[in-house]
């Protein structure tokens, strides 16, 4: 994986920092909502835009809990991962008996439930079941308009599919794109947003409530937004084709604007695009308080869709139908290729903690030093004699 922030470096403690040990185990990460109410994560990476349709629901429900094990936060409704013969366990409240002995149990642990996810909250609410509210970690309120893989302002017949879990030979639209709203339909205008966030907080009293929103317009947009007061952001990056440093200089000045107009205490997440585990942290130094990471996500569908056995090889994108026959694959996909960076990310938040903020990172490039506002690392010219 191609390190897109490679001009930016991580920076060692002074050479006189005393020796303290080893950190103790990670707390997670703490925030509040506009009542005061806290919120706790394991840690701060999120899964923002899972492709539930890759694959059959009661594997897709597998996959959300074994990556929720890894300590992400997960995007699902029940109806990305469940069907009308199968509920889905990792949307289930801790609570809740009923999911007993729907689904394989053989990687489930009892803390893979409804608090590692968020609810994708779309303005057309395609899915959407009010059944949705209860429990998720968070509430992402979604202001950008959505396009469907052939660039339409819209879904595709599959995603609506599952969504409405409509029968293959009646499909919705006659099987077509459907379209995507740009707005909440309930909403007047953005100035009532505020008044839509504090109704979700009352249905579900125990979530944080998001707005997510492109960048395309951000000195504009933000203002506005934040007077709507929201627990927190989602800055989508990931529908520009911006380089690492665009993704940095976006991440710093949407941060700054944060503070300045609402104060540092509002959690601003990013969604980048791909991104290795040192780049995720880079970006958690500069001002982001947790990062989308769905390319690594990603991996684990496609990897459990593309190994589906020849004789499945009809059922097209549904992958798997038996959840057992997923079972294998997905654990060494998550052991392989998801742990790892994981682990990475975590040993490099690890190691900057006895760090003060100002003095973790330094830029081997002048020109990112000051379009960042971090320090460019003075390197010493090596001479030759001759």
């Amino acid at each position: 994986m191609t390190d897109r922030l490679d001009k930016i470096c991580f920076l060692p403690p002074p050479i006189d920092t005393p020796w303290t040990g080893p950190p103790p185990d990670p707390p997670g990460v703490q925030f509040k909502r506009r009542d005061g109410c806290e919120v706790q994560i394991d840690l701060p990476l999120f899964w923002f835009e899972p492709a539930w349709h890759h694959v059959a629901a009661n594997v897709a429900d597998q996959i959300a809990v074994a990556v929720a094990d890894q300590g992400l936060l997960v995007s699902a409704l029940h109806s990305d991962l469940s069907g009308p013969k199968q509920a889905s366990v990792f949307c289930s409240p801790l609570d809740d008996e009923s999911h007993q002995g729907a689904g394989d149990t053989e990687i489930r642990h009892e803390s893979s439930s409804h608090p590692a996810r968020i609810l994708p909250y779309r303005a057309e609410r395609y899915g959407f079941q009010p059944r949705d509210l209860i429990g998720p970690r968070v509430i992402d309120v979604r202001l950008s308009i959505a396009r469907d893989p052939k660039g339409h302002y819209g879904y595709s017949p599959r995603r609506i599919e599952r969504w409405k879990a409509t029968p293959t030979d009646r499909p919705l639209a006659g099987g077509g794109w459907v379209p995507a709203a740009s707005f909440l339909p309930d909403v007047p205008s953005l100035e009532h947003l505020g008044s839509k966030l504090d109704q979700l907080r009352i249905l579900s009293p125990r979530s944080a409530v998001f707005v997510s929103f492109s960048s395309h317009r951000l000195r504009t947009d933000l203002p506005s937004i934040l007077e709507t007061k929201p627990d927190g952001l989602i800055l989508r990056l990931n529908d520009i084709p911006l380089t690492g440093m665009q993704v940095a200089e976006i991440t710093v000045l949407a941060r700054k604007m944060t503070d300045e107009l609402a104060g540092d205490q509002i959690p601003l997440w990013v969604v980048p695009g791909p991104m290795s585990p040192d780049d995720a942290v880079k970006l958690l130094a500069l001002g982001a308080s947790a990062i989308a990471v769905d390319d690594w996500c990603e991996e684990v569908i496609e990897s459990v869709a593309q190994a589906k056995p020849a004789s499945q090889m009809a059922s097209g994108y549904q992958g798997y139908q038996s959840s057992q026959s997923a079972i294998s694959v997905l654990r060494h996909v998550i052991e392989e290729k998801l742990t790892p960076k994981v682990e990475r990310f975590e040993g490099l938040c690890t190691s900057l903690r006895a760090i003060p903020c100002d003095q973790r990172l330094a830029c081997l490039s002048g020109r990112w030093a000051k379009s960042l506002g971090i320090p460019a690392l003075a390197m010493p010219r090596v001479t030759h004699d001759s």
